[in-house]
């Protein structure tokens, strides 16, 4: 069986408060994510767009998804001219 270096045995305490940040920041933006998802759809389904509350939210989620991959497309382009 092979060792393992100590490093990894003993873990380092930055590399693990550095993983706990980046699960909170994931943790924050799925929250965000999640409230703007539930919010888009009570708007859809207080003005009539949909019929039923969960449509509002399947259609939020549709819009955040499309805004996203636009906003992903726009930084890949930036970053492509950059070069």
């Amino acid at each position: 069986m092979e060792r393992l270096p100590n490093s990894v045995l003993e873990g380092n305490g930055g590399d693990l408060m550095n993983n706990y940040e980046k699960q909170r920041e994931l943790s924050d933006t799925m929250f965000l994510l999640l409230a703007w998802n539930i919010a888009i759809g009570f708007i859809f389904w207080i003005f009539g767009v949909t019929d039923y509350f969960a449509k509002g939210v399947m259609l939020g989620s549709v819009l955040i998804f499309a805004i996203g991959t636009i906003n992903e497309e726009a930084k890949l382009k930036r970053m492509k001219k950059a070069r």
